[in-house]
């Protein structure tokens, strides 16, 4: 089962935990949907593996703070969209 939307909060903070978390947001997210990430940073290792392992599967973009409800948006989180890469075709020899 797929979803055209996906939403995650405060998610990322045990490395260990990273490859299953993107696997799951790989998993549940449509091949066109998105996953609307609110993020924070927790811990230095985790956040460089999250996004290094993120990158290699997903289109990350930043939602600009000024898109944001100014009442709730924190300036120590970010929100993100996050969109599964389209997938190469093969050429046919």
């Amino acid at each position: 089962m797929s979803f055209n939307v996906v939403l995650e909060m405060d998610v990322v903070y045990i490395e260990e935990l990273v490859q299953h978390l993107i696997s799951t947001m790989e998993t549940l997210v449509s091949e066109d949907g998105v996953v609307f990430l609110g993020y924070q940073v927790r811990s230095p290792e985790t956040h460089k593996k999250f996004w290094e392992m993120c990158y290699e599967v997903f289109d990350i973009e930043k939602v600009p703070r000024n898109h944001l409800h100014p009442e709730y948006a924190y300036k120590e989180t970010d929100v993100f969209l996050l969109r599964k890469k389209k997938k190469k075709k093969k050429k046919k020899k």
